[in-house]
């Protein structure tokens, strides 16, 4: 398992601050409408593939979010009024990357249970789509957003760094459950579920919730090893009943080959920690030769991965 620091915002995803436009949280123009972006979205990640989860709150203070402070300082406490929706909204976030937490959780305390229409309404962000010339946010598929699914969030993380895990996750399943988003790209809906399941991880494991945190991670489980879920199956099992599942699993293997001219590729199933999951693709095989491929080999590949490894270890 490799640990690292990634950037986001300047490094993997470029896109994202070149295609901001009107309709997002801009650091430069703080009145303007928003959603929850990716912008400044560094994290500090367990990585062996494409999904990146961070087990840290992070905080990212800027001149841009001290001069709102400075600006709009006597809507602190306040509740928003219909001249001030978006204002009022930026300024509390720009309080949480200031770690002014308490403030800011005031403030988006009343935003999610504000009756403003603005707040509850679903906003519509169209892809960005090279030479088109509407106001686009990023470039990986259009997506809704929704002010108090964006309060839900924050509320989460500073309960989170509250170590109030009960109140962040109530406001963790609100954004899931309440105020439903939609990504339209599976790239962008891979980042925004990183988020997801990296605030879910933070706020299940000190809760002990070892069952939920394993059905959660174990579909991604040889794409996205990590310490919450390696952390809760060794919580929950012994090494005993462990290597007991480990060996119950590739006995019940269910190797599935592709109908001849099929563009399919071979396919390994089983169950492990009563989750369905389908084993690794042998790799010296992947895009060369799928016909050489057999149950024995996905068996193998399962055994050397970095999961079957840190569990047994």
């Amino acid at each position: 398992m490799t640990r690292l620091i990634i950037f986001l915002s300047s490094f993997l995803f470029p896109a994202i601050i070149q295609a901001q436009g009107d309709s997002t949280l801009n650091i430069s123009s703080l009145d303007t409408s928003s959603h929850f972006n990716f912008q400044n979205m560094n994290f500090e990640v367990y990585t062996s593939g494409m999904v990146l989860y961070t087990s840290e709150i992070m905080h990212y203070p800027s001149e841009e979010h001290y001069a709102n402070i400075e600006k709009y300082p006597n809507l602190i406490g306040t509740k928003p009024t219909k001249d001030n929706l978006i204002i009022y909204f930026n300024l509390a976030r720009s309080l949480w990357e200031e770690s002014r937490n308490e403030d800011a959780k005031q403030m988006f305390l009343e935003i999610e249970s504000s009756k403003h229409k603005l707040y509850k309404k679903t906003i519509h962000h169209t892809s960005d789509v090279p030479g088109d010339t509407s106001s686009n946010v990023y470039g990986y598929g259009s997506f809704t957003s929704n002010y108090k699914h964006d309060a839900s969030l924050y509320l989460a993380k500073i309960y989170i760094e509250e170590r109030s895990y009960k109140a962040a996750l109530k406001y963790i399943n609100r954004s899931q459950k309440k105020y439903k988003t939609e990504h339209n790209c599976g790239t962008g809906y891979n980042i925004y579920m990183s988020e997801i399941y990296s605030l879910y991880g933070m706020t299940l494991a000190p809760l002990n919730k070892n069952k939920k945190i394993i059905k959660l991670f174990m579909p991604d489980c040889f794409t996205s090893t990590n310490d919450f879920l390696i952390n809760a199956i060794r919580h929950k099992y012994s090494s005993k009943k462990i290597y007991k599942q480990l060996t119950k699993a590739e006995r019940r293997c269910k190797f599935r080959s592709p109908q001849e001219g099929s563009y399919d590729h071979s396919t390994c199933t089983t169950r492990l920690f009563k989750q369905k999951i389908y084993l690794p693709y042998p790799s010296e095989y992947f895009l060369i030769d799928d016909q050489a491929v057999t149950k024995e080999l996905f068996i193998k590949e399962f055994e050397d991965s970095d999961f079957y490894k840190a569990i047994t270890e």
